[in-house]
């Protein structure tokens, strides 16, 4: 084998190393691309759950503050009655103010 033989096999190294260079770029451009997708799904989810629990968790605080309240606040007839006069009078002087 000569001097070209070496040089051939060489230059298929070269070419060969060039390749796999190329390939590991590519491999790592996509696992990258991957992992962001990825995360920005993980960011969305979680941002999603969060607002799904804040919402449960405000609607367990009026259903708990209407419960609470119904125990608080016994009205009788008259008491209801008086309560909605007073209010309607108020309306009525509220509107007479200029």
């Amino acid at each position: 084998m000569g001097s070209t033989g070496f040089q051939d096999r060489g230059h298929k190294r070269v070419v060969a190393d060039a390749q796999i260079e190329k390939q590991e770029q590519a491999l790592l451009a996509a696992a990258e691309e991957e992992h962001r997708r990825i995360s920005e799904n993980v960011q969305r989810e979680v941002a999603g759950a969060a607002e799904r629990t804040r919402n449960e968790l405000k609607e367990f605080a009026a259903d708990l503050a209407v419960s609470i309240a119904r125990q608080v606040i016994q009205m009788d007839e008259s008491t209801d009655q008086y309560l909605i006069r007073a209010f309607v009078t108020a309306l009525d002087q509220a509107d007479k103010i200029p």
